[in-house]
């Protein structure tokens, strides 16, 4: 069984408009997306134990949100999906690629 020690999750961090929406906000900001990725992080934590989240280790794509399992995997990607990943679908995520 394949369980995941640590996600890499990759956000823009560019204060650059967008065109998606989030709480009904256009024109997402780097603290909207550092607030996403807390409150997401947070969440998956308090369901799955032994998980360390890697934020940008280098330079993002604009409008990028990916989540990325340690043996390289994509497990989302808000620029093919175009929103972020709702709390229960990354559990639900993970949780199938720890099996």
């Amino acid at each position: 069984m394949y369980v995941p020690s640590y996600f890499k999750i990759h956000y823009s961090e560019k204060k650059k408009k967008e065109l998606n929406f989030f709480n009904g906000l256009k024109g997402l900001t780097q603290v909207i997306y550092i607030t996403v990725f807390t409150e997401i992080s947070a969440t998956v934590d308090k369901t799955i134990d032994n998980i360390t989240w890697i934020g940008n280790q280098k330079e993002p794509r604009v409008g990028a949100f990916e989540v990325v399992l340690e043996n390289g995997k994509q497990i989302w990607s808000k620029l093919d999906c175009s929103r972020f990943p709702k709390p229960s679908e990354l559990i639900t995520l993970i949780q199938e690629n720890m099996n």
